[in-house]
């Protein structure tokens, strides 16, 4: 567990669980997670709309565990990590998170549909969906593959060398055999969990260099 003094040194990714339920809200800050905790109490306490904020008026503050998950030193891989958690843990479907996550202040990057070439970069959600006139989940939708572009342009939070190569943002996970040889490979994670019956956060973590084998099996992107 880190100390608070060593979290306010990294942005961190976190995640709270209700001890009854054990349905999981999993958040960002560039604060403390116990200044986050402070602010998601009050807003409960306010009754501010939002599955989380219900669940903490409903069941009490003190049935919420809270965790840090991972870190980051800045704010486009917070982004990218919390999307990354709020799918794993799945708790935009099961859990308390109302969207997808990476929605507050990052890089957006803009391409040409023809020709897969960059047209213009934007340090956040808000100027990328202003420079097209739409809004801000139709540009999120677009960079996370949600939907094939937005406002006659391809988006992305890569900075690619041509989004020709964007088509393989699918996280494809690659099964291999002890010796290397590939097994087989499967769209996501989570289908590769599905079919092996291995655990999804194990082959994350494979998939991630944090250990060597899950279920008995390599994994790679």
């Amino acid at each position: 567990m880190m100390t608070e003094a060593e979290e306010r040194k990294k942005f961190i990714i976190y995640k709270s669980t209700n001890q009854t339920t054990n349905q999981v809200y999993v958040g960002s800050t560039t604060y403390s997670l116990q200044q986050r905790r402070l602010d998601h109490q009050e807003r409960a306490n306010r009754t501010e709309e939002g599955k989380f904020y219900e669940a903490i008026s409903t069941y009490g503050s003190n049935n919420f565990s809270w965790e840090t998950i991972d870190t980051t030193e800045n704010t486009d891989e917070l982004a990218l990590k919390e999307q990354y958690y709020i799918a794993e843990y799945d708790s935009y479907n099961s859990g308390y998170n109302s969207d997808c996550g990476g929605g507050f202040k990052k890089t957006v990057f803009q391409y040409c549909k023809e020709t897969g070439k960059q047209t213009a970069r934007f340090e956040s959600l808000e100027e990328a969906a202003k420079s097209v006139n739409t809004s801000r989940s139709n540009i999120s939708s677009a960079c996370l593959g949600g939907s094939k572009s937005a406002k006659g342009f391809s988006w992305s939070y890569k900075d690619l060398d041509s989004f020709k190569t964007a088509d393989k943002r699918l996280k494809y996970v690659k099964q291999l055999d002890v010796d290397e040889v590939i097994i087989k490979e499967y769209k996501s994670i989570a289908e590769a969990s599905r079919q092996t019956g291995i655990s999804k956060s194990c082959i994350a973590k494979t998939v991630r260099g944090e250990r060597q084998y899950a279920g008995g099996f390599l994994w790679m992107k």
